[in-house]
């Protein structure tokens, strides 16, 4: 289980004026940041043994503001085992739309956060960037902003954001990049007094995903350094 604890109010607030000034926003996908060519497929028999030999728990550093942590997660298989990785020990995850969607929550007094989670989309191979990066667009904003410098080196656009979610305002970030010839989009969104906890969690995530057709993580620089070596995870 995932504690959460109270961020500073004038930081929580700041952060929420900063959102804010971005209110009146187009949310057209524009020119993609990058792009990845071709890369070689694992074998059935290979790509199997990457998921079985996925190491049931790590100890994650996490780098909160100030500081860094360790913290414990589980193994996850994404659905229909498109990729493996990590969540924090004790968050629950769901499939509402079988291969197409993931829900990742942290719990809180037994049960799942409603006002936070890591979501998880696959789109269609139908679908082209600029539809991709409109879908991946929340539901309720506040407001939107498609970032100039992206954060990661796998992204094709990224956001930041705030929405309503039921009666909580709450802040988060949208990763759009593509695989195998489909777009997908990674979202996470919290409130703002669980920023603290939330992003360094989300951030190791990402940092933790391994497709299972390529063997390839997320960032290009984790790529680099695991080429070469055993299967990661184990």
């Amino acid at each position: 289980m995932v504690t959460v604890s109270r961020a500073r109010p004038l930081r929580a607030c700041l952060a929420l004026a900063a959102l804010l000034v971005i209110a009146a926003l187009a949310v057209d996908c524009g020119p993609p940041h990058r792009g990845g060519g071709p890369v070689a497929q694992l074998s059935p028999q290979r790509r199997l043994q990457l998921i079985k030999r996925w190491r049931a728990k790590k100890m994650v550093t996490l780098a909160p503001e100030g500081g860094r942590a360790k913290a414990e997660f589980d193994r996850l298989v994404g659905p229909c085992s498109l990729f493996v990785g990590y969540v924090p020990k004790g968050w629950i995850a769901t499939t509402p739309q079988g291969c197409r969607r993931l829900v990742i929550r942290p719990v809180l007094d037994g049960k799942g956060l409603a006002t936070a989670a890591v979501v998880v989309e696959i789109a269609p191979a139908t679908i082209d960037s600029a539809e991709a990066c409109d879908k991946a667009v929340a539901e309720n904003l506040i407001a939107w902003q498609w970032r100039d410098r992206p954060r990661a080196s796998w992204t094709v656009r990224e956001a930041d954001y705030a929405r309503w979610v039921g009666l909580k305002h709450t802040v988060g970030r949208t990763l759009v990049g593509r695989h195998g010839g489909q777009y997908f989009w990674v979202s996470g969104y919290w409130p703002l007094e669980y920023a603290d906890e939330m992003l360094p969690r989300f951030d190791a995530i990402l940092a933790n995903w391994l497709w299972t057709d390529t063997g390839a993580p997320l960032e290009s620089e984790r790529a680099r350094n695991l080429s070469g070596r055993r299967l990661p995870g184990v």
